[in-house]
Order: structure tokens, then C-alpha cells, then sequence
């Protein structure tokens, strides 16, 4: 069921490779011009659009809905890199893969467009056409169907798969359950939440994607969540037990004793847990999933440390900085697993503070060295 209305919303997202939209890391107190600037006049953006694409690499696609076309232009200059024709009218949506395999929505549905293919494939056969199109990297596309108030979705995969209703009773309303010409939507994978512009009930809704297709088992762990066979999502799905009357509740046990780490929650939610001291300097790291209650190693850091601090930069990549008697710093990437070092700092220093500026650059301030304690600070 759909949840509580919310105004506004920003989601701490990282980039994955795999995916091809763009998912920047928005911190909750940033904010945008309110002065918008033209980069496209109606002789690129064409009479009354209606859908914009920018993918990966900052390529921009626009759909001309009556001229069957889809225009692609470089990067915010808007150069025309080239025309594709789409041999359909009514284009309304666009969900981009790759610059060789788009899909889009018209009239008759959603079709697949390859460069590679002879022939598109018609993906959802509606005879009405989606107002807004997703697809998930376990490929199951996700259509806003706005004049029935409600999103359907349908596995790709499995060709016998039937629509799905994930959102909306088909009904038009301004309940939890109802939409009102539902338009745009978003899926933050991450977290299994639909995002809906409710357009008739001027609102933005979530809802969890969490449905079950006819679950056919279950069984509780010991920390009380539950896990259940979702049979024809061809899954297991937890169900983590919330917590009431401020308490705390047991997790996994971490791989490797250790104290005077650092830790930093990451933009994808998992939290990374550095260095310490077990007999000596650590390097090693490893990665909590609380998706899953479990941690997994990670590669180690270059350099064993302790006291250090640990920073997640507006890049998505974690800085981690000094420690006893280290005066070095490294960088670790989330895409890849990998520890590179980064620029030494001018003072060992260890106790230190670390915090990030409006300007993005990085503050470390004062602590202790082995000479006693520091007055000095730095930017990174």
C-alpha cells in the first residue's frame, strides 16, 4: 500500500556502473538555483515535450512525440549527435540503457529499440500508452498508466509473466491507496521504494515494492525477522523486525576484534568499518549490510591505522586520514573495492577532527601528534 504523502525528498544514492541513469549523492540541506537557464529552444526540445533522458555520461535524449524520432545531444551544450527513428508515434517515455538500446513507450506500449536488432520488440502490449517508463537491473519494466491511476510492472525475463499492479486501484482518488493521473516515477533500488508523481493530487508518494507474488513459506531467525519464500517473484525476502520501547537488539558479529576504528556509512546505506588496534595497527576493513545483518571483507587498506577518521566525500568515495604517528591518507572507491593513497597530510596527527566544507573540500583540525598535542589544521 501506498504510504504517507511526502513534500519533498532526497535520496543518498551511490553510482553504480551497471546502471545507466544517474544517481548523484544530495545531501538533505543543498539546494538549487531558482533561476533556471535555456539550453534547448523548441528547435531541439521540439512543440509541447514531454520526456528528458540524460544517462550516464551526461548524453541528453528527447523524445518528439509526433515525429516518431528520438534526438540525442551531447553533454549540456546540447550538440545534435544524431536522430534515431523510433517508427512510432505518440512517443511518450523513454528509459535508456545504452546509446544502443532504448526503450520507449507510445501508443501500442512499451517497445525495445537495439541497434544491433533488425526489428524493435514490443515489451508491453497495452494498446494504451505509459506515461512514464522504468526499468530495474533484474529487468522488470515499470509503466505509469495515468489515465487508469495506477503503475503496473511486468518481469521481462519470464515471457509468460502477467501485469502487475504496484501502485493505485485503478480507481482515481486522494487516499493512501489511490492515485489521481499518476505521471513520472522513480525507483530507488536500494531501498525497494517506488516513488509516484501523483499528478492529479499535486503529491509525491512512496511506496515499498516489497509485494508478494503467492509466498508459499516462511521461517523467523533468532533476532526475530522473517524470511519468506516468494514464489513467483522466484525470491526469499526478509522482513526485518522493527525495534519498539527503545531498545537495542543483538546484530552479527564483526569478522575481526578490533578498537579505535573508524566507521562511515556509505552512500548505498552499507557502513564500512576501518583499521583499529588488535595487537598492533589494522589494515583491514569490512562492510556491514543491514539488509542482511551480515558483514563481509572488503580489500585492506595500504597503511595500518588507528585513531584515524573517516569520510565519506560528496563523490561517494571515503577518505580516511592520519592515525597514530601516520601522517598519510588513502581514498576507497565503493564501485571497485579498491584503496588508492591519496596526498600525505602536512602534520602526523591522530584524535583530529575531519569534516566537509560547503566548498567540498575537507577540514582536519588540531589532535595529537607524537610530540603531544596540535594547534594546526588543513584542507584536503
Amino acid at each position: 500500500m501506498i504510504n504517507s504523502i511526502i513534500s519533498s525528498f532526497s535520496s543518498l544514492i551511490t553510482e553504480v556502473s551497471v546502471i545507466s541513469y544517474n544517481r548523484p549523492i544530495v545531501s538533505p540541506d543543498l539546494a538549487w538555483n531558482p533561476v533556471g537557464t535555456t539550453i534547448g529552444n523548441q528547435s531541439i526540445a521540439g512543440l509541447n515535450p514531454i520526456d528528458i533522458v540524460i544517462d550516464g555520461s551526461n548524453t541528453i535524449y528527447i523524445p518528439h512525440e509526433n515525429q516518431g524520432i528520438i534526438r540525442v545531444f551531447l553533454g549540456v551544450n546540447s550538440t545534435l549527435v544524431k536522430s534515431i527513428t523510433a517508427n512510432s508515434t505518440n512517443l511518450s517515455s523513454l528509459f535508456v540503457l545504452t546509446s544502443d538500446e532504448i526503450y520507449f513507450s507510445s501508443i501500442n506500449g512499451v517497445t525495445e529499440m537495439k541497434s544491433n536488432m533488425t526489428n524493435s520488440i514490443l515489451r508491453m502490449d497495452l494498446c494504451v500508452r505509459c506515461i512514464d517508463i522504468f526499468l530495474t537491473l533484474n529487468q522488470t519494466l515499470y509503466c505509469s498508466l495515468s489515465d487508469q491511476h495506477q503503475i503496473i510492472a511486468k518481469s521481462l525475463p519470464d515471457e509468460w509473466s502477467y501485469l502487475l499492479t504496484v501502485a493505485g486501484t485503478g480507481d482515481l482518488g486522494s487516499t493512501s491507496a489511490t492515485l489521481r493521473n499518476p505521471r513520472g516515477i522513480f525507483l530507488d533500488e536500494n531501498n525497494s521504494t517506488l516513488f509516484v508523481a501523483d499528478c492529479g493530487n499535486n503529491r509525491v508518494v512512496r511506496q515499498s515494492s516489497n509485494q508478494l507474488n503467492q509466498p508459499s513459506s516462511l521461517s523467523f531467525d533468532s533476532f526475530g525477522n522473517i524470511f519468506v519464500i516468494d514464489r513467483n517473484n522466484h525470491r526469499i525476502q526478509k522482513f526485518s523486525l522493527f525495534n519498539c520501547s527503545d531498545q537495542w537488539a543483538a546484530t552479527v558479529n564483526m569478522n575481526v576484534q578490533r578498537y579505535k576504528h573508524a566507521a562511515c556509512v556509505l552512500s548505498n546505506g552499507k557502513v564500512l568499518v576501518t583499521g583499529g588496534w588488535k595487537g598492533g595497527a589494522l589494515k583491514s576493513v569490512e562492510l556491514y549490510d543491514p539488509s542482511t545483518g551480515s558483514w563481509s571483507n572488503t580489500p585492506n587498506m595500504n597503511v595500518g591505522r588507528y585513531y584515524h577518521t573517516a569520510l565519506l566525500l560528496s563523490n561517494g568515495k571515503l577518505l580516511v586520514a592520519g592515525g597514530q604517528i601516520v601522517s598519510s591518507a588513502e581514498l576507497y572507491s565503493p564501485l571497485t573495492g579498491i584503496w588508492t593513497m591519496t596526498g600525505n597530510m602536512n602534520y602526523e596527527r591522530h584524535y583530529h577532527t575531519a569534516s566537509i566544507l560547503s566548498n567540498e573540500k575537507v577540514l582536519l583540525a588540531a589532535g595529537d601528534d607524537s610530540g603531544g598535542h596540535l594547534k594546526t589544521a588543513e584542507l584536503y
